[in-house]
């Protein structure tokens, strides 16, 4: 095997810079490489998920899944050998280098682009579904708008008008 295989798999970024550190360390553990992330500014979570996945590449596939781990984990060149475990302590993982660089693990784009196809498919069958209720509404209210106006409203009754002052005036004589 030779040093140029032993080289960081990761171009720039946390991941580089943790693999680094796993790289000198030779053994190491989760919370160990969390409190180095953390170190290095970024948030417990995001420490954790850096964690998970630099620890994830395996030497055999196994149930669970790949042998390459994560599908942001480089796992073509290298996997996290788990160690004994010692009761009372943390689980320990050693860094190993392939002796064979495994094929790629490409993430598929086209399942992607499917399912953005089939979900702009169902936006727009909503979108028709909803216009065409909008239409049965608008055409309900066309239909009893005239059958309400047909039928004459209750006209308020008229007060007599009130009679002029200067008409107001009796006379005592009658006419003659």
């Amino acid at each position: 095997m030779s040093k140029s295989a032993n080289r960081n798999p990761y171009k720039r970024g946390n991941y580089k810079d943790a693999f680094a550190w796993m790289q000198k360390q030779g053994v190491v553990t989760r919370s160990a490489l969390v409190k180095f992330l953390m170190g290095k500014g970024l948030k417990a979570t995001a420490a954790a998920g850096t964690a998970a996945v630099l620890l994830s590449p395996r030497e055999k596939d196994s149930k669970r899944g790949s042998c390459l781990g994560n599908y942001s984990a480089r796992g073509e060149s290298y996997f996290m050998e788990p160690l004994k475990k010692v009761t009372g302590e943390e689980k320990r993982f050693r860094l190993r280098y392939r002796k064979v660089v495994l094929a790629r693990r490409v993430y598929k784009r086209v399942a992607l682009e499917v399912k953005q196809e089939k979900t702009v498919k169902k936006a727009v069958k909503v979108k028709a579904k909803a216009k065409k209720a909008k239409k049965a509404t608008a055409k309900a209210k066309v239909i009893k708008a005239p059958a309400a106006a047909t039928a004459p409203a209750p006209a308020p009754e008229a007060a007599p008008a009130p009679a002029p002052e200067a008409a107001k005036v009796e006379t005592t004589e009658t006419p003659a």
